[in-house]
């Protein structure tokens, strides 16, 4: 299943259990967004994450690392532990006020970072000079 595909700014697979497994990242380029990679979701809380590069991402000749420091350019997975996700994309999540507001709004729904990011994804336009989740 996914989600938001109309921005073209991130897609996600949910599980059966109503969570995010997976969100596709993408990046938005002069020509429109463009997929770097995915961050994927493990446990039964989805309290780990991991990150891998696209193929196509890696191939292209204008590439970039996501964070310089966070994400480097490498075809294996990043992964978040100790964090829930990296903390390029911890930085694009809502704050704690945030976190909380959609909590209430939103109380049948168990949030995880994955829900976290999904409920934020697409709000803010990136540039590649900027760190993009």
């Amino acid at each position: 299943m996914a989600a938001n595909e109309p921005g073209g700014v991130v897609t996600w697979k949910i599980s059966r259990d109503g969570r995010i497994d997976r969100m596709v990242v993408f990046v938005d380029l002069e020509g429109g967004p463009v997929p770097a990679g995915a961050l994927t979701f493990e446990g039964r809380r989805r309290t780990q994450s991991y990150f891998t590069y696209a193929k196509s991402w890696l191939a292209r000749e204008d590439r970039f690392p996501l964070s310089p420091t966070g994400l480097p350019i490498r075809p294996r997975a990043v992964v978040s532990a100790p964090f829930a996700v990296p903390p390029p994309f911890a930085d694009s999540a809502p704050d704690g006020w945030g976190r909380s507001i959609l909590t209430q709004a939103f109380p049948n729904q168990d949030f995880g970072m994955g829900e976290f990011l999904a409920a934020v994804a697409g709000v803010r336009p990136c540039t590649p000079a900027q760190q993009v989740a």
